[in-house]
């Protein structure tokens, strides 16, 4: 079964937030084994002002643990080299963690968690 990655990213001010989702969507559609990825543009409210921020998505083939180390050595290169995001978030199964702290092992697909019943 395919996982999908949210990614949350704030823009810095001044930034081009409908530029920097298309730049972002071509990076992420790019990224190994990646079977749909996209990126739009959101208003977000901070103490009464508003800034933009992007979501972002991509959905992966089903991943064991050497793969993700690629997808995510990928990933990163992806943000770093988006100039204008800041505090990059991926969301998945239901966790948010920085893409800087992101292990293989928070996104390979091997054994899905056991849930507590």
């Amino acid at each position: 079964m395919p996982t999908t990655l949210t990614l949350h990213f704030e823009t810095a001010p001044g930034t081009d937030a409908a530029a920097l989702a298309a730049q972002l969507q071509s990076g992420l559609a790019a990224l190994p084994d990646v079977e749909r990825a996209g990126a739009q543009p959101v208003a977000t409210r901070d103490l009464g002002a508003t800034e933009m921020a992007i979501m972002g998505f991509l959905t992966v083939a089903p991943i064991v643990l050497t793969k993700a180390a690629t997808i995510i050595d990928a990933l990163k290169q992806v943000v770093q080299s988006s100039e204008g995001l800041r505090n990059a978030i991926v969301e998945i199964h239901g966790r948010k963690i920085p893409v800087a702290e992101l292990q293989p092992s928070d996104i390979a697909t091997a054994a899905p968690a056991a849930s507590a019943s």
